[in-house]
C-alpha cells in the first residue's frame, strides 16, 4: 500500500499508518508481509501530517488477510479485460505465476488474445489503446476481433446486421461455451487521457461518459454471468518523471495534467464502483501499489517497469484469493 499524495498536496506532507500488523516506512508508505497468524480483519487508520507533524487528514479502512490456501483444490476460470496494461501480458503472467504455486485452485483463462511472451495458459481480452467505449461499441465487419485493430470481441451482428453487445454469445462461440467465475476490468487511461486537465468540469464530464459506457458493458456481463464476481482495477499513478511524458507525448500530454485527471478518475471510480459488493462488483486498489519513481522506467509515462507490473499482478491475485474464501 503506497503513500501517494493528491496533486497540489504539500511536499512536506507525510503519512502515518496505524494498524496492529504491518509497518510504516519513511513517512510515505506502509508495508505488510502477512503470516498465517494474521488471518482476519484489522482496523487501519491513515493520517496525513503537515511539515510540522500536525495531522491534517485522517481516513479509516480495514486490512483483510485471508488464508494462503484459499481456493485450494477448486476450479477457477478467469477473464481479464483491459488496455495496454493488460495487452503487454506482464500482470496476467504474474497472476498466472502466483496461481500456479501450491495452495491455489486449478486455474484457466479465457480470451482471444494470447500475446507473445505469455505464460502457458495465459490469454485475455487486453488491447493497447482500448477504452470502455471500444469494448462496448466498436465494431467493423471487416476487422475481426482478437487484435487491437479489430472489433470488440463482445459485439456481434444481429439479424439486421447491426452490431449488438452479446456477452452470452461471446462465451458460447469464442470461449468454447465456458464462462468465468471472475472477470477483472482494467480500463480508464485511454478514456480520459485527452480530457482538458485545466478545466475540472470537462474532466468530470469525460468521466461521466466513461461511466455510461462502463455501466453498459457491466450490465451486459451481469446478464450473462449472474453469479460471477467483477473486479474493477483503479488507475495507477503515472511515472513521476515529466521527461517521460515529454518523450512519449511530445508536449501533447503532461505529467501534471494527467496526474490531476488520474487523481480525479480514481476518486470518481471509488464513488461509482465502491460499496457495490452486494452486486458482485469489487474495487481492486491497483492505484496504490505502483511506486511512481522506482516502479517505472525513465522513458515510459504510463507503463510500469517489470516490478511495477508484478506489483499489479500481486494485487489482483490478492483480491482473487479474497473471493475464494469459503463461507
Amino acid at each position: 500500500m503506497g503513500g501517494a499524495l493528491p496533486p497540489g498536496a504539500s511536499e512536506g506532507s507525510t503519512l502515518e499508518a496505524e494498524c496492529s500488523i504491518g509497518s510504516s516506512g519513511e513517512g510515505q508508505s506502509w508495508t505488510l508481509v502477512a503470516k498465517n497468524h494474521d488471518v482476519g480483519d484489522h482496523a487501519f487508520t491513515l493520517h496525513r501530517k503537515d511539515r510540522n507533524g500536525q495531522r491534517i487528514e485522517t481516513a479509516k479502512s480495514v486490512v483483510r488477510v485471508v488464508p494462503a490456501d484459499s481456493g485450494a483444490g477448486s476450479e477457477l476460470t478467469l477473464l481479464l479485460v483491459g488496455d495496454s496494461l493488460t495487452h503487454m501480458g506482464h500482470y496476467p503472467n504474474e497472476v498466472a505465476r502466483l496461481l500456479s504455486e501450491p495452495g491455489n485452485p486449478r486455474w484457466s483463462m479465457l480470451g482471444l488474445h494470447r500475446p507473445s511472451g505469455a505464460r502457458e495458459g495465459v490469454r485475455h481480452e487486453g488491447y493497447g489503446g482500448w477504452s470502455w467505449g471500444q469494448f462496448a461499441t466498436h465494431f467493423n465487419a471487416n476487422k475481426p476481433a482478437g487484435n487491437k485493430r479489430g472489433s470488440s470481441p463482445f459485439l456481434f451482428p444481429n439479424e439486421s446486421g447491426e452490431p449488438t453487445l452479446d456477452i452470452a454469445r461471446y462465451f458460447r462461440e469464442r470461449c468454447d461455451d465456458r464462462k468465468p467465475d471472475i472477470v477483472v476490468f482494467f480500463l480508464g487511461i485511454n478514456d480520459c487521457l485527452s480530457a482538458d486537465a485545466k478545466v475540472p468540469a470537462a474532466v468530470d464530464a469525460r468521466i461521466d461518459r466513461v461511466f455510461q459506457q462502463a455501466d453498459l458493458l457491466l450490465a451486459a456481463f451481469r446478464q450473462a454471468l449472474p453469479e460471477a464476481d467483477f473486479g474493477l482495477c483503479l488507475t495507477p499513478e503515472p511515472n513521476a518523471r515529466e521527461a517521460a511524458f515529454a518523450e512519449n507525448y511530445k508536449g501533447r500530454y503532461t505529467r501534471e495534467g494527467w496526474r490531476k485527471i488520474q487523481f480525479r478518475l480514481v476518486e470518481r471510480q471509488l464513488q461509482h464502483f465502491g460499496g457495490r459488493e452486494s452486486q458482485g462488483i469489487y474495487v481492486i486498489p491497483t492505484s496504490l501499489v505502483v511506486d511512481p519513481v522506482s516502479d517505472y522506467p525513465a522513458n515510459n509515462a504510463l507503463h510500469p517497469a517489470p516490478q511495477g507490473f508484478r506489483a499489479i499482478g500481486a494485487e489482483v491475485f490478492a483480491w482473487i484469493k479474497s473471493r475464494l474464501v469459503k463461507g
